[in-house]
């Protein structure tokens, strides 16, 4: 039950103090590099905010999560995050700069889900996987992803983070061996917005999704967005709404202030899933570009038909 305090800790393994809720205190220094896998996962009693950790290059899964951390977490030299790394924290802004050896990108799987008290993120850097990555932060106001190059954003990135206003700016790039997308939805059951990236971002009122993004895949990604006014897609996207084993889109649906869809100059757009903007009653047109061959059923319908 005594407070210990760590001077020159470099690294902690793997479950190392997993389940030690009975300690009064740890205190932990700035020298850390390394925490392996659910090395402090549930241990509420770290003695000091999270700035601690800004030297740290490798977190493991599960490693901080339901910490009670507090504070601004900063990473200058990050080549590892694992998933879940910090879940259901307290910490209050975060700002992400990619290593050199993380040349491949950064995979940010669930990495700050459910932190309510989140209210500002900066990502440089190259980012290879998102998925669940702001899920749930609800307080997230300031997003700075201007320089961030992003592969993948699989499901739920920034489901229900209502708070995010203005524009935003997503920059994706394709991998050596694969194409940048948006997948969203990744249930195969009865719910076809599950998981969608931006789903109930209701005060977003713009989107712009440029680079090498060649599809917004599945389903649901700005279901429910209420204030979205304009979208502005890269002209490489060829697929929107057509998952290879889920062909329901629900992209835009209901989004009822929606203006403007802009493909980009010379979109080679191909395919357009279910329901992609149905109930988007305020949206004029949209010019589809001849490359078009598909168009599935209720994609622009305003209402039930």
């Amino acid at each position: 039950g005594d407070r210990t305090q760590f001077v020159n800790l470099v690294e902690v393994g793997q479950y190392a103090f997993n389940g030690c809720s009975k300690w009064e205190g740890i205190v932990l220094p700035s020298t850390l590099r390394t925490i392996e896998a659910y090395a402090f996962n549930g241990i509420s009693t770290i003695e000091q905010d999270v700035s601690f950790l800004y030297q740290a290059t490798s977190i493991g899964d599960y490693a901080f999560q339901n910490c009670n951390l507090s504070g601004d977490l900063r990473f200058t030299n990050i080549s590892t995050l694992g998933t879940g790394a910090f879940i259901g924290n307290e910490i209050e802004s975060v700002e992400i700069t990619t290593s050199s050896a993380s040349s491949n990108g950064l995979k940010l799987s669930s990495t700050f889900q459910n932190c309510t008290s989140l209210t500002s993120a900066k990502i440089s850097g190259h980012v290879d996987t998102m998925d669940l990555t702001f899920s749930g932060c609800t307080a997230l106001a300031n997003l700075d992803v201007t320089n961030m190059k992003v592969r993948y954003m699989y499901r739920g990135v920034f489901y229900n983070c209502y708070s995010l206003t203005g524009s935003l700016t997503i920059n994706f790039e394709k991998s050596p061996t694969a194409n940048a997308s948006m997948v969203g939805n990744s249930d195969t059951g009865t719910n076809p917005v599950a998981n969608g990236n931006f789903v109930n971002c209701s005060n977003l009122e713009e989107i712009k999704l440029l680079g090498d993004i060649v599809e917004i895949s599945q389903g649901g990604n700005f279901h429910s967005c209420a204030n979205l006014k304009r979208v502005y897609l890269s002209p490489n996207i060829t697929n929107i709404g057509m998952g290879a084993y889920l062909q329901k889109g629900f992209n835009f649906y209901n989004c009822k202030k929606l203006e403007l869809v802009d493909l980009g100059e010379g979109s080679k757009l191909t395919q357009l899933g279910t329901y992609n903007f149905y109930g988007c009653t305020a949206l004029p047109e949209i010019q589809l570009p001849a490359s078009v061959t598909t168009i599935k059923d209720y994609c622009f319908c305003k209402r039930r038909c």
